[in-house]
């Protein structure tokens, strides 16, 4: 099973590799940075501060554990599995650490998967949380897709960052329910 991964993983990175172009290059590299730390945690704070001074608290136990959840999943699995990014030719960017799974694919299902979750449950207007929904879940699939179109990784890294993300998000949402009041 795990050679037709590796086919796979292989047939997709060579196929990217043989479309790229100058234009693409800097396309892929815009979107990848809303996937970055550096983007998505300012973001997060905001967001959990303005939930908090809304006194949404529960949303923004929500984001913290979303946010904070999926990032030491990410590490502590990267750390398990060791699985190198793949070879420096085929990169576009530099990039350090393992590959499986992508931090950034998993943090744009977790963070930018919540907050359309959350523009479901509280936006009034139908047309405003398709807006919102339609812009994070192309957001992600962007930031997941760019990370393959500029070689950090592999379609399995991607695909496995999306689902931890989604994990962690539906784990957090479900378990912060049930928090005594005092951890909210």
């Amino acid at each position: 099973m795990l050679q037709y991964i590796q086919q796979l993983d292989t047939a997709v990175l060579l196929s990217l590799v043989s479309v790229r172009n100058a234009p693409m290059n800097s396309l892929m590299e815009f979107a990848s940075i809303f996937g970055e730390w550096y983007v998505v945690l300012p973001i997060a704070a905001i967001a959990v501060t303005i939930l908090a001074k809304l006194r949404y608290k529960t949303e923004a136990s929500e984001l913290v554990y979303t946010v904070i959840g999926t990032s030491l999943a990410v590490v502590f699995i990267k750390a398990l599995v060791g699985r190198p990014r793949p070879p420096e030719t085929f990169r576009l960017v530099q990039e350090i650490g393992n590959s499986f799974p992508s931090w950034h694919a998993a943090i744009a299902v977790a963070f930018w998967g919540y907050l359309s979750f959350l523009a479901m449950r509280q936006m009034k207007h139908k047309t405003g949380r398709i807006v919102v929904a339609f812009f994070c879940a192309f957001l992600a699939l962007s930031i997941g897709f760019s990370r393959l179109y500029l070689g950090v990784h592999y379609l399995s890294d991607v695909l496995g960052g999306y689902l931890f993300g989604l994990a962690a998000l539906s784990l957090s949402v479900h378990f912060t329910r049930h928090l005594p009041k005092e951890l909210l």
